[in-house]
């Protein structure tokens, strides 16, 4: 297996779009239960179904076949996009009931949420020699980014969606980019993980190779 083989799945998270957050999932605190990683990851245990999202005062207008939620990774899809998931038979993933209201209380109808069930058992690691410098704005400081995600496929399942150890990253197969792109999707983002620039203060010592 080769990392340019594999692709960053998510949103565009871009500011003409909606955003709906989850009304009534429980808020960590200390140790507690994280009711929105728990449904990214499709772990459902005391979970109440349907679970309602409802538009947020800001944002823009379009209602695109990613929904955006306000936490990291936890989307609505379109029935569209479920379709075609379904239709090519794709592996690790699954969806979850909702309801989406818009902010006249209205319902937005054709939306499920959406897990991914597929893991590779392994942390995501940085190549020791993978730093690129960067000047982000006229007479900003040096900055320093490792470039491209490294992934022991030996602890992959073979699933088409996928996260890493301690990661909620959806990471796909070439096929489901494939057909992603084919499809002209909105609000999609899909990246190589061998293009994808971490900064250096998010990484330890034990997270590089």
């Amino acid at each position: 297996m080769d990392i340019k083989n594999f692709f960053k799945f998510g949103s565009k998270l871009v500011s003409s779009s909606i955003y709906a957050p989850p009304q009534g999932l429980r808020i960590p605190i200390k140790d507690d239960i994280d009711d929105a990683y728990n449904l990214i990851k499709g772990d459902y245990s005391g979970i109440n179904f349907p679970v309602v999202f409802k538009e947020g005062s800001y944002g823009g207008k379009k209602i695109q076949d990613i929904i955006d939620t306000t936490s990291v990774s936890l989307y609505l899809i379109s029935d569209k996009l479920k379709n075609i998931l379904i239709e090519n038979s794709f592996t690790g993933w699954k969806i979850y009931p909702v309801r989406l209201f818009d902010r006249k209380e209205n319902e937005i109808m054709g939306y499920s949420g959406f897990s991914v069930t597929g893991r590779c058992d392994v942390k995501i690691k940085y190549r020791k020699d993978s730093i690129v410098e960067k000047q982000l704005a006229p007479n900003a400081p040096i900055s320093r980014f490792y470039k491209g995600q490294n992934i022991d496929f030996t602890k992959w399942d073979g699933s088409d969606f996928f996260i890493t150890k301690d990661n909620i990253g959806f990471i796909i197969t070439e096929k489901v980019k494939e057909i992603l792109l084919k499809h002209k999707l909105t609000n999609i983002r899909v990246r190589n993980i061998k293009d994808i620039e971490v900064s250096d203060f998010n990484i330890k010592e034990e997270d590089l190779i």
